[in-house]
């Protein structure tokens, strides 16, 4: 199942897995720049095949896509080989393939989408009316009409409704905002002199970011459907405490001075292993 009840409240374990999986991801293959013959290697990929095994049984496909995408882009930052990004790109198309040939629901909407079948799918052609619906500046707050027979207009769509009540004007703000937050993100990490948070806030940022793609995507008719909420905009308890804290581990690693000032102190610093590894392999 997909959600677990803890203390009488529901929760979606996914939404919490990807934060906790792209820090742990950036912490183990920082040991192994700093320890190259360590087995933090071998346990960053093992955590993530047990991941992606968990996530199949669902099945849940999104998460799965997402979850890899947080791996390949802390790997390729890392300096991995061509040869193994190649290895991992075929991997997930291998993984796409036998997830449209294994399961209907989503042969069905790839089908739907590359066929322009608006009618066959209900949720998408009622999310591109409520889009013509506001126009430039929207019908005003709670007035819009299509929500009522929208499905999941609170979550997925949600972003649809945004643009039906508040119009075009306010669906480019946010994503303004979206971008303003992933650019000031991607500056901070790629100035950090330390690979772990380096990777940790790539890692990160790539959830936020391809997760608000993916949502707003969705509702334009850009890609296959794929239930995946709004950061901060869709309603659930889940993925609003798991972006939430998601964004405070961003905030506390982009203050890179205290991490990197406590190792010349003599905590531990990560910061020197990405420095010699930098300095002997330059390129």
């Amino acid at each position: 199942t997909c959600w677990l009840s803890v203390a009488g409240i529901s929760l979606q374990p996914s939404e919490f897995a990807k934060p906790a999986f792209a820090v742990t991801a950036a912490w183990l293959i920082a040991q192994n720049q700093s320890q190259p013959g360590s087995m933090a290697s071998v346990v960053a990929f093992s955590i993530y095949g047990l991941l992606l095994v968990l996530l199949f049984a669902q099945p849940d496909l999104g998460q799965s896509i997402l979850i890899s995408a947080i791996f390949f882009v802390q790997l390729f930052l890392a300096g991995l080989s061509l040869i193994w990004i190649a290895t991992i790109i075929a991997f997930g198309c291998a993984i796409v393939a036998l997830a449209y040939f294994s399961l209907g629901h989503v042969q069905s909407r790839i089908n739907m989408f590359f066929t322009g079948e608006l009618e066959a799918n209900y949720q998408v052609a009622k999310s591109l009316k409520s889009f013509m619906n506001g126009g430039l500046f929207g019908k005003g707050p709670g007035e819009g009409e299509i929500k009522s027979s929208l499905p999941d207009a609170h979550s997925d769509f949600v972003f649809a409704v945004l643009g039906e009540e508040f119009g075009l004007i306010a669906c480019f703000f946010v994503l303004g905002v979206i971008a303003f937050v992933l650019l000031q993100g991607v500056v901070r990490a790629l100035s950090s002199r330390s690979i772990f948070i380096m990777l940790a806030m790539t890692g990160l940022l790539t959830q936020f970011g391809l997760q608000a793609f993916v949502n707003m995507a969705t509702s334009l008719n850009m890609m296959p459907t794929k239930g995946m909420t709004l950061p901060f905009i869709s309603y659930g308890g889940s993925s609003m405490m798991a972006i939430g804290i998601a964004m405070g581990l961003l905030l506390a690693l982009g203050r890179g001075g205290a991490w990197e000032s406590a190792g010349h102190q003599g905590e531990t610093s990560y910061a020197q292993p990405y420095e010699q590894s930098y300095a002997s392999n330059p390129a």
